[in-house]
């Protein structure tokens, strides 16, 4: 999965979160987790306490990157509050069965596009 965001997406930093669902709020995740799972996921950078701490502290716009729709959360209003929270979200890119579409902070904070994140359909690959 974290290949896939690098190769596909051209991402160069992966945050996962192996353990949590997609229902829990999104800045309440990982507080407690077992690092030895990380450690076994290449090309992984933290997860979502990392991924919150990153996001506080850069200074750069950031493109966040999700497989499927509801790979971030499967809650629309969880991700406007997380995207409206972290201002250095400028766009969120979703790669869905190998097309990848980009949305902007402001379509997704304000505009229909938030309904596309509405659920996941059905169980979705995530491995090559």
């Amino acid at each position: 999965m974290a290949t896939k965001l690098i190769n596909r997406c051209l991402c160069t930093k992966v945050f996962a979160s192996p353990s949590c669902l997609a229902s829990s709020a999104l800045v309440r995740r990982d507080y407690t987790i077992d690092r030895t799972i990380l450690s076994k996921l290449k090309t992984c950078d933290g997860h979502m306490q990392d991924l919150c701490g990153f996001l506080s502290t850069t200074t750069a716009n950031v493109r966040l990157c999700v497989i499927d729709y509801a790979g971030l959360s499967d809650n629309p209003r969880d991700k406007q509050s997380f995207i409206k929270l972290y201002r250095c979200i400028k766009e969120v890119a979703v790669d869905c069965l190998g097309i990848v579409k980009v949305y902007r902070r402001h379509d997704i904070l304000k505009g229909d596009v938030a309904k596309k994140f509405k659920s996941r359909k059905g169980p979705v690959r995530r491995s090559a």
